[in-house]
């Protein structure tokens, strides 16, 4: 009889029918003999089982923290997932001196770190010198060796955001980012933008009017939501040469047409668009020429939605942003059966989260010969 089985049938053997735990031994035994399936997840999938666990959580909340720091304590092997995505995205809200320390004595766990985000509000409410700052994100690693990727920056007022702003430009990881997300009055906005030296991704929400904005030659996405349009602003269009994805949240319809008459005469590799709130007809859509998807929000039917190039393959129907976000699918409706009638090149529907559509809408789109993709 081999061990196995003389393990097996000695934990068999022991065991009464009143009894259902084995002794301390035997329990130790038998953890050697069959480990747990867990030990033996791959690491790919264990962090989208993490993943899934904190987005059901809310993603950066208190509760998926202290899920991320349960899962760590799990076994050796869920140690390093764990650890990779609860210090992957680190928020700045206060001069948090437990977590500066930690960081000032782990150097593996800095380098962990992908994404800074400075919220200035919560700042200035716990600390009285905004300088003290500097020495908690100088811990961040600012060399090219590093994956640092992420910076975003938040503030309500030009007062809080002048020095947070400063305070940011000194960190030595603002000139390796790829991704910079600015919002609020920061009235140094160029200035950050001129910091790193290959930035590919950038998102700007309602940063000031007298923004000077250099010429960005290198990106690859760009986001404008509440922008004013500038002759500054004019140059950062102008400059945008290898621009795929382009994201407009405006609702003056004008203002979108502005944009993309100047994106289309400089950038021929735009491949991606997002217009939030969809306003109507917009003229200068005819003329991406590279164009292929296009992402919309409605919030009443608007049947020009169908006036569109006959090269785009792909629409995404965005959620409606609602109060409470309850989510009226009259629109989505009203809009999907124009679409239905009016395929023109389109080849796929995709549907957003929260998007209902009716069971006659979705016959009509497949009658037509669209593919419909749920979220």
């Amino acid at each position: 009889m081999s061990s196995r089985a003389a393990l097996i049938e000695r934990s068999d053997t022991s065991l009464s029918p009143q009894q259902h735990d084995p002794c301390p031994v035997q329990a130790a035994e038998l953890e050697l003999a069959f480990p747990s399936r867990a030990q033996f997840l791959p690491d790919e999938l264990l962090v989208d089982i993490m993943l899934f666990a904190t987005y059901r959580a809310g993603k950066n909340t208190g509760a998926s923290h202290r899920l991320l720091a349960s899962s760590s304590r799990v076994c050796k092997q869920w140690l390093p997932c764990a650890r990779r995505l609860l210090y992957g995205s680190v928020t700045l809200t206060s001069l948090d001196v437990k977590l500066s320390r930690t960081l000032s004595r782990c150097a593996h766990l800095r380098l962990l770190i992908r994404e800074l985000s400075v919220h200035a509000p919560d700042i200035f409410g716990h600390i009285k010198d905004v300088d003290n700052l500097l020495g908690w994100i100088s811990l961040i690693p600012g060399d090219a060796t590093t994956r640092f990727r992420t910076i975003s920056i938040v503030v309500d007022a030009a007062a809080q955001g002048e020095p947070i702003a400063r305070i940011v430009a000194r960190a030595p990881a603002l000139r390796f980012v790829d991704t910079l997300r600015l919002t609020g009055p920061i009235p140094t906005a160029g200035r950050l933008l001129q910091i790193p030296e290959a930035v590919t991704h950038l998102a700007l929400v309602e940063v000031p009017v007298d923004t000077s904005f250099p010429a960005l030659c290198g990106l690859r996405t760009l986001s404008l939501n509440g922008i004013e349009l500038t002759p500054s602003l004019d140059n950062l269009l102008s400059s945008l040469d290898i621009l795929e994805s382009l994201e407009l949240f405006y609702k003056e319809r004008e203002k979108v047409d502005h944009i993309l008459r100047l994106v289309s005469q400089h950038s021929g590799s735009l491949h991606s668009l997002t217009i939030s709130p969809w306003t109507g007809r917009i003229p200068s859509l005819h003329l991406l020429h590279g164009l292929e998807v296009l992402r919309v929000r409605v919030s009443k039917p608007e049947p020009h939605i169908v006036d569109l190039p006959h090269r785009i393959r792909e629409l995404h129907i965005l959620q409606t942003q609602r109060p409470l976000f309850v989510n009226d699918p009259k629109a989505e409706n009203a809009v999907l059966k124009h679409v239905a009638l009016h395929p023109g090149g389109l080849k796929v529907i995709r549907l957003g989260e929260g998007v209902r559509v009716g069971f006659q809408v979705k016959q009509m789109l497949h009658d037509a010969g669209l593919r419909v993709v749920d979220a």
